[in-house]
């Protein structure tokens, strides 16, 4: 922004501005990254929803399409702050070749659904050995003894 000024000594004064424009719905994380299968535990994990415009947000339905998967959805700051706090089972695991999603249903046009992608870390694989790197046993040669001439 440039401001003429009366001054002759700066004539105009210049004045540098920013701003940070939100958007109008934040999701957090924005995909779900599971452990190595198998859970050993009940594991919990919490998305952030935040709502920056200027009406109000209704969510409903949350859900996960996975089986045993129970979802809370909590409302921190009516209409704006929102938490979906999903808990996995123990031993849960993303059945290969399948995609599994959290999911809700909000009251913006612009915005119906959320949807948050859930991946899990792959199993270790386990290697098997290089036919080299595998021990053996090596017959042992016969010793010669040196005879006297």
């Amino acid at each position: 922004v440039t401001l003429k000024t009366s001054w002759t000594n700066p004539p105009i004064l210049t004045v540098i501005c920013w701003a940070n424009v939100m958007p109008p719905v934040t999701i957090l994380p924005s995909q779900l990254t599971l452990p190595r299968p198998p859970l050993p535990n009940h594991t919990p994990f919490t998305i952030t929803i935040q709502n920056a415009t200027t009406n109000h947000m209704v969510l409903s339905d949350p859900s996960v399409n996975a089986k045993d998967v129970k979802v809370e959805l909590r409302e921190i700051q009516p209409g704006h702050y929102f938490n979906a706090l999903l808990t996995f089972p123990p031993d849960f695991e993303v059945p290969s070749g399948e995609h599994v999603e959290f999911t809700a249903k909000t009251s913006l046009p612009k915005y119906p659904l959320i949807t948050v992608p859930v991946i899990q870390l792959p199993k270790p694989l386990m290697a098997r050995p290089h036919p080299a790197a595998v021990p053996r046993l090596l017959p042992v040669p016969p010793q010669r003894h040196a005879q006297a001439p």
